[in-house]
């Protein structure tokens, strides 16, 4: 899921800036949303926690440790066993967010419902929060 998310934002012009974790992040926070408000079902199995700098998929903030500010510029191979109904709704998600920049996605992600009611009045500040995103 990753991999299709940062393959779609690198180098086709879609992007506003270069795919980040940070960026990535928020991408697979819209995605999974979405995947849940059209089909009830999640997209990916992966938790997303409510952590200080928005929506986080520790999974992939453990695959890509140290990027958060800095460009994803591996080679990354496209996964093949995605179903056309998922890779649609990637290619929305992507069309509608990844132009906008990682930073602009953290400040929005921060001020919806999902992350803000995860975090249970906890400031934006505190870092300690793992709650899980499940709306």
């Amino acid at each position: 899921m990753a991999t299709t998310v940062t393959l779609k934002t690198s180098g086709t012009g879609v992007s506003g800036d270069p795919i980040t974790t940070a960026k990535l992040h928020k991408l697979l926070y819209y995605v999974q949303g979405w995947h849940l408000a059209h089909f009830e079902e999640p997209a990916f199995p992966e938790r997303i926690e409510a952590w200080m700098h928005g929506p986080t998929v520790p999974a992939v903030h453990d695959l890509y440790d140290g990027h958060w500010g800095r460009p994803i510029v591996e080679t990354i191979e496209a996964p093949h066993d995605l179903d056309t109904r998922l890779r649609e709704l990637i290619d929305e998600v992507v069309e509608l967010y990844g132009i906008d920049t990682g930073y602009s996605l953290h400040i929005r992600t921060r001020m919806e419902d999902p992350w803000l009611e995860a975090r249970h009045g906890l400031s934006n500040h505190h870092e300690g929060c793992r709650e899980e995103i499940t709306q």
